[in-house]
């Protein structure tokens, strides 16, 4: 079992998220199915170390290749063939502010003594009100300087960096070969052009688990953000860059077109998904970022509604509730990934989930006896045997949703006992209600044959009175 559960639900003063992992060494002959279950929201805690509620779960496959990718998050399987972000794109983060502006002529606030820095502090914050209505093109220095994006860069839903976000009296970052550290100054031009800015810092219990914008301005960023750029507008690329495939007629869109379609696909609902194999809590790794999978086939509907929001975003129209062009983008970035299957995650406050899941712990439950005796091959049903479900007929069990209170050893097909809503009588109901089916024990009698284990779950004594 592996399972991964948010800050103060294991330990008595849990300050941090826990990830549990059980595992064996060696190589397995066969392949090796186990469950991993992941409660995103903090407003589950509770009911984690009160009432046992360990979350959603799905299967996942262990292998001998070192790919652990999919353990707590299910692995999107795009239906088209994709290509790596890193072969179309250029991917740098931003620069460490602190030697940017407040700064005095060559002074180093550092390196000054206590009461020379208050000093310098006080002449600081004049400054700062003095510039605090200067616009983002006026520079305070006589120094090489860039726009600098310190703080808040993000608003909500929309797709613009909006540069009255920035605070005024934080607009600018000296940059040069003193002030920063040289491979950010070897890249200094490219931060002047128009590039998408994905936040590096980003918790995968927000509701911002993929924050991506894009900037016109030129801004700086701090090194809390990446920035990607087109290949070719940037004239660089990533150690991991390797030459291959790419969209048909990719090189002759414009840097724009290439900018808008990239950021119609990252600031998808199946984007946000695909980017959580392999995260951490809190980090966007620029090694995710550049593995990103990213469809062959170019659909220009993507770019040209992307374009009319970041448009709208310009002219600071206000966003509908339910905003039909993020609608119809989501459904055209789903539909160039093939329309596979995914599953979006509510991140804050308390998933349907777990409604469901306490609406079945208050019904009273009958014993059955079942057995899984298949997996599908998108690993997200079972077929079952459970014999309080089953007619005395050929029937070898019927297909349902994963159990999602199954353990990992049931999955080997090991017959087990377990607990069902006493008010589900077919399988049909069960599709609709896969909580009913929990409290899954051991049954002792793993050695017995096909013929004995046949006989064994139609005992007519298993078959409790209602």
């Amino acid at each position: 079992m592996i399972g991964r559960y948010p800050e103060g639900t294991i330990g008595i003063e849990a300050k941090h998220d826990v990830s549990i992992v059980i595992g064996q060494i060696g190589k397995a002959k066969n392949q090796i199915y186990t469950m991993s279950r992941s409660v995103i929201s903090r407003a589950e805690a509770v009911e984690i170390r009160e009432n046992g509620y360990l979350g959603t779960s799905h299967i996942t496959e262990i292998n001998s290749n070192g790919d652990w990718s999919n353990i707590i998050t299910p692995k999107i399987n795009p239906l088209v063939e994709t290509v790596p972000l890193s072969s179309l794109f250029f991917v740098f983060n931003g620069v460490i502010h602190r030697n940017g502006y407040p700064l005095i002529g060559d002074f180093r606030l550092d390196h000054t003594s206590p009461k020379l820095w208050l000093f310098f502090l006080e002449v600081n914050v004049l400054i700062g009100i003095l510039f605090i209505h200067r616009s983002p093109e006026e520079r305070p220095f006589n120094k090489e300087a860039k726009p600098a994006w310190r703080m808040k860069w993000r608003k909500e839903n929309s797709l613009w960096a909006d540069p009255e976000e920035v605070k005024s009296s934080m607009r600018w970052v000296i940059y040069d070969e003193i002030y920063l550290e040289r491979p950010r100054y070897d890249v200094k031009n490219l931060f002047d052009k128009h590039k998408i800015l994905v936040g590096r810092i980003s918790n995968i219990a927000s509701n911002n688990s993929l924050s991506v914008q894009l900037d016109t301005t030129g801004f700086c960023p701090n090194n809390s953000v990446w920035c990607i750029l087109p290949i070719q507008d940037a004239q660089q690329h990533n150690k991991e860059y390797q030459s291959g495939k790419q969209p048909e007629d990719w090189d002759n869109l414009s840097f724009e077109q290439q900018r808008l379609w990239l950021l119609g696909i990252l600031t998808s609902d199946i984007a946000a998904e695909l980017s959580m194999s392999g995260r951490g809590t809190v980090n966007l790794t620029q090694d995710i970022l550049l593995n990103f999978s990213l469809p062959l086939l170019i659909d220009q509907k993507i770019i040209d509604i992307t374009d009319q929001m970041v448009k709208r975003d310009k002219n600071r129209e206000p966003i509908p509730e339910n905003d039909p062009l993020r609608q119809e983008l989501n459904r055209l970035v789903e539909k160039s990934y093939g329309n596979t299957v995914f599953v979006k995650r509510q991140r804050t406050g308390k998933s349907p989930e777990l409604e469901a899941w306490q609406n079945e712990q208050e019904k009273p439950t009958k014993t059955a006896i079942a057995q899984v005796l298949k997996i599908s091959e998108d690993q997200s049903q079972v077929r079952m045997y459970i014999s309080r479900l089953m007619d005395y007929d050929e029937t070898e069990g019927e297909w349902i949703p994963l159990p999602q209170e199954l353990p990992g050893w049931a999955l080997d097909g090991t017959p087990f006992k377990v607990q069902l809503s006493k008010d589900i009588k077919t399988f049909e109901q069960l599709r609709e209600r896969p909580w009913a089916l929990r409290k899954f024990v051991h049954e002792p009698r793993a050695y017995l044959t096909n013929e004995e284990l046949e006989e064994f779950l139609r005992i007519p004594e298993l078959e409790l009175p209602l």
